[in-house]
Parts: structure tokens; sequence; C-alpha cells
């Protein structure tokens, strides 16, 4: 153990401290905050921590803080399959039990933040985020809380997001083996293996599962109208699509990962694999986009929305196919455009399902 002026302190993994100053339960007036990690991952695991007052910490205001700490920014994944859930459902006259979708949602919107959380402090303790820069401010690293609180208030969240599940599970009992079947995945997922959904391939399944057909399914039966071919056939494109930023991000940081040990389907294609599997991904995203709106969509929407989606894909493929090393711009420019050609498609998408809001409204007809 060591000090320096600068109130610096380095610790062992073996060291007794080591947990108390990681999780932040060492003092009540002071944060350590990490500076420099060694060794991450085996016993000979050294981190360094900077001490700072709990008043020397500038938290912004209360509500850029929630913003930050339960990852607002990612709620997209949340809130638009909800929408098209909903539409869906007004458009087909079938909205049958709005008040189980109401409980269902906000049980959902806590336990959506207790999770976020709870990642965070599974990241600030496994060393994720020590290794992996992120262009979000990551409040447990910032000082704005210890890791010790956040774990507990993340419990909290997820303990009181399913109390307010529990009306929804009366009204429409189909909805609890949803939510069965959506745990057992979360669990094996998340418990099988260390960090899995970052570090394992198995994550990556189950991140397809969980934010495309499971919670698709879990809106659709809440509302009522049970397990719906549609909607599973929704929720297969939109997991496709999460995947996607998934595979993306995990390119990006391809020479990092293979250093902190994942195991990802990244790493496991290789660099030059890699830019061909993304190509293909999203090549296969364009094709389900194209069934998708076969089976479920007007003709004339088909035609308008699949065209335009493969005119603003083009560019990123082109993109895809230029870059020669793992290192350097190019990857930053690709990962732009990426996520650029997610967000345009879900505007498209959100675009579909108003209009035919509209019609069904009688303002317009087509």
């Amino acid at each position: 153990m060591t000090e320096s002026k600068r109130r610096l302190i380095t610790l062992k993994k073996t060291d007794v401290d080591f947990q108390n100053y990681l999780m932040g339960t060492f003092s009540d007036q002071e944060i350590a905050i990490p500076t420099q990690t060694l060794n991450l991952g085996t016993q000979n695991e050294t981190v360094t921590f900077e001490i700072f007052t709990v008043e020397e910490i500038k938290r912004p205001n209360y509500f850029i803080y929630w913003l930050h700490l339960i990852k607002f920014r990612s709620y997209l994944f949340f809130f638009f399959p909800l929408f098209i859930v909903l539409t869906k459902n007004y458009v087909d006259d079938s909205l049958k039990n709005p008040f189980s979708l109401l409980f269902t949602v906000i049980g959902g919107l806590l336990i959506y933040a207790g999770f976020n959380i709870r990642q965070d402090v599974n990241d600030h303790v496994s060393g994720f985020d020590r290794i992996f820069s992120s262009d979000t401010a990551k409040p447990i690293l910032k000082g704005w809380i210890s890791a010790s609180e956040a774990s507990f208030l993340s419990w909290f969240l997820i303990g009181i997001g399913t109390a307010f599940c529990i009306p929804s599970f009366i009204l429409e009992k189909e909805l609890i083996r949803v939510a069965l079947v959506l745990g057992v995945i979360f669990v094996v997922a998340r418990f099988a293996f260390r960090n899995s959904f970052k570090t394992k391939e198995v994550g990556e399944i189950a991140v397809f599962l969980l934010a495309g057909p499971g919670i698709s399914s879990a809106f659709q039966v809440a509302l009522g109208g049970g397990v719906d071919t549609e909607i599973l056939a929704f929720g297969l494109l939109w997991g496709w699509a999460v995947l996607f930023l998934v595979h993306l991000n995990n390119f990006i940081c391809l020479m990092d990962s293979k250093k902190f040990g994942l195991e990802n389907a990244m790493i496991k294609y290789g660099f030059d694999r890699s830019k061909k599997f993304l190509v293909v991904w999203w090549l296969g995203f364009i094709f389900l986009w194209i069934m998708h709106h076969y089976f479920y969509a007007a003709t004339y929407m088909t035609w308008f929305t699949s065209c335009l989606l493969i005119f603003w894909s083009i560019p990123m493929l082109i993109k895809f196919a230029e870059i020669q090393s793992p290192l350097g711009s190019d990857l930053l420019e690709a990962r732009n455009k990426g996520k650029r050609n997610f967000y345009l498609m879900v505007m498209l998408f959100c675009f579909e399902q108003l209009l035919y809001m509209v019609v069904k409204l009688g303002w317009i007809s087509l």
C-alpha cells in the first residue's frame, strides 16, 4: 500500500481494504476514484485510487445526474417496442387491457432503471469501465455515487418495479409465464458466466431475446392481446437491430476486448472477418425488414421504406469495406454511420406507424 501528495493510494486485489475502496465503503467523508488498473482480472490486479472529499466532487444537478444514473439514452430500447405495440393494437382495435399495460410499463421502467444501475456496478467491480472508454458519463467513476450506494439503489428499484407489476400478473395471468421465461433468460445469461452480457456470446443471444421478442411480447400480453405473431416478428426484427449495435460497439473495442479477455462474436471472428460479419448482419436486417413489411405492412410502405433503408445503408456498408486497421478514426466514423442508420430506421418505423394511425383516424386516405 502506497500514498502520494496527490492523495493517491494503490491497493492490490488481495489487500484487506481493496473491496472497501472499490465499493466506496471505506469512509463517509471521502470518495475513491480508480485512476489506473494493472493486471485486470487476475489475482495480481492492482488499482490506484485518487481520494477526494465529498465536497470536492462536483455532481451535476439532480435532473442531469439521474439521466446519467439510469442511462436514459438507452430507454429507446424500452419505449420503441412499447410505441409499436400501442400503435399496432390501436390500428387493430385491440386495446383490451390498458390498465394492465400501465402497471407493466411503470414496473418495467423501474426495473429497467435498476438493471441499468446494476450493470454499472458490475462494470465498475469487474473493471470493464476502467478499460473501455465511453461517451457517457459514468456516475460511479465520476464519484457522484459510490458503488455500494448504487448497488442498494438498483435492488430497491428492481424490488419496487416488481411490486408494481403484480397487478398486471393478476389481470393478465399469461404475463406470468412471459415474465418467468424472461427471468430465466436473464439469470442464465447474467450469472452463468462472469459479467456475461458483455463477455460471452451467450450474453449477446440474451440481449437479442430480451430486447427483441421478450419485451415486445410482454407489452402485447400485458395489453390483453396474447402472444401475437406480428409482434413476435417485430421483436425478431428489433432484436436483430439492437444486436447490430452491440456487435458494432464490440467491433470498435476489438483491441481492448482481447486484453480484457472477452469472448464475444467480434473477438471470435477477428478484425477482417468481423467487417464482413457486420455487413452480412445488416444485410440480414434489411432482409428481415422486407419480410416483415411484406406480411404486415401496406404494399406502398413496403416499397417506400425498403428502398429508403437500402439507400441509407450504402454509405455505411462502403465504409465498413474501406476500414484497413482496427485502430484509427475510420472505426469511429464507421460506428457513427452505423448508429445513424439505426436511428434513421427507428424514425422510419415511427413515421410508418404514425401514418397508419392518421389513416385510421380518417384524417387522410391512401
